[in-house]
């Protein structure tokens, strides 16, 4: 369709059909050689992509159609404005209160469900002291596991085949947190190391190209078998739950986004005075008390 003929008609109707695309519509073996169209008439049920993404979308078309209309192949843009209400992401995703983070990071329940996957014990503790997302974790690499200034840390990358990042901002070096030390994280790590594999959880098996597909299946049961039924909280929460903990803490919100990935890892530290960045982030994360968490 040539871009004149794309009017406020075909972008209702857009917008109508991405509200109805079914989600990795590209992927399914059962939607392949169809239409979008033909999926969305066919009446058959499935899971919709999120509002996040039909913006996204949406978004990224706005932007193609402003190009046009700056250069003079439509005159105005039918898109302009046009986008998917819903709760922001952040409402739908809930931050786990005390309680919670008592039972999920209970290290005797943690240590019952390592008994099949060491991974099970260890991706809780990491999100809950790092706020790294799911998939960052489950690709790292033995050799993400860092020293710098003499401070132990992980480096969340894509330079190797099989990881992914979020986007550009995401790259960054994070302090461990003491307690995951004390609890024997680098000694986990060495004796992966010893087997020859490269990955720190070398069992998780990419699905559709995440590494984190059975964590998160896991931790949706896990969660639910321990009385945590709010679909809003997700392994994603432990992410929202640091990221707030640090702001109750008065840590400065520069350094907050430096940590989370939030924002081009070039914010200068002339703030933290001589401490070095790393320095910085390490008292950070210290001022979450992960051995009320654990119990331990």
């Amino acid at each position: 369709m040539p871009a004149i003929a794309f009017g406020a008609q075909q972008a209702r109707l857009l917008k109508e059909r991405l509200s109805r695309c079914p989600q990795y519509f590209n992927l399914r073996p059962e939607f392949k050689g169809k239409t979008l169209k033909q999926v969305i008439e066919s009446g058959s049920t499935y899971k919709t992509i999120t509002a996040v993404t039909i913006n996204n979308r949406l978004r990224k078309l706005t932007a193609f159609m402003n190009w046009c209309k700056a250069n003079g192949y439509v005159t105005d843009n039918p898109l302009a404005g046009m986008k998917v209400m819903a709760g922001s992401a952040k409402e739908a995703r809930l931050s786990f209160d005390r309680s919670d983070l008592a039972t999920l990071l209970s290290h005797e329940a943690l240590r019952q469900e390592a008994r099949k996957h060491p991974w099970r014990y260890w991706l809780p503790l990491m999100g809950r002291a790092t706020g790294a997302r799911l998939e960052e974790l489950c690709q790292l690499r033995i050799d993400d596991f860092t020293e710098h200034q003499g401070i132990q840390c992980i480096r969340i990358d894509d330079s190797r085949e099989g990881q992914n990042l979020k986007n550009a901002s995401s790259r960054r070096v994070l302090p461990l947190h003491p307690v995951l030390l004390d609890l024997g994280l680098l000694q986990h790590v060495e004796s992966v190391k010893a087997t020859g594999a490269d990955r720190v959880f070398p069992e998780l098996e990419a699905v559709r190209g995440k590494l984190g597909h059975a964590p998160s299946k896991w931790f949706g049961r896990y969660k639910t078998r321990l009385g945590i039924t709010d679909p809003r909280k997700t392994f994603h929460s432990f992410r929202h739950t640091l990221i707030d903990d640090l702001r109750d803490a008065g840590v400065q919100d520069s350094l907050i986004k430096r940590i989370a990935g939030h924002e081009d890892g070039a914010v200068t530290f002339s703030i933290y005075g001589s401490r070095s960045p790393l320095k910085a982030m390490l008292e950070a994360l210290m001022q979450i008390n992960l051995h009320d968490d654990i119990g331990h």
